[in-house]
């Protein structure tokens, strides 16, 4: 049962860095942004965890914890703004078509 939670634990944390790096990759704009927020998220906290572990060891180990809620913050920031840029796009789209028509 703990591979299996270190394993999904793994899996989270790996799709928490690579869906934002993505959308830095490919989305443009203000969108791009989104996506630099979401990846800086959990990369933050990362860096912070190792500087207390180099600065002294540790007391408790709720770090896990922690990257686990970090992580699942970064892929709901992504999701929100996979959703809303989605939506944003359906809509131009939509009135694009319409003027297109014409009257």
């Amino acid at each position: 049962m703990i591979v299996v939670m270190n394993l999904l634990l793994f899996v989270i944390v790996i799709l928490s860095i690579y869906w934002p790096y993505l959308g830095c990759r490919f989305w443009q704009g203000h969108w791009r942004y989104v996506a630099l927020a979401a990846l800086a998220f959990p990369l933050v906290f990362i860096a912070g965890v190792v500087m207390n572990l180099l600065a002294e060891p540790p007391r408790y180990n709720i770090d896990i914890y922690e990257l686990l809620f970090y992580s699942l913050g970064s892929i709901a920031i992504m999701g929100l703004g996979t959703f809303v840029r989605m939506r944003v796009r359906a809509r131009r789209r939509a009135q694009n078509a319409d003027d297109k028509k014409g009257p």
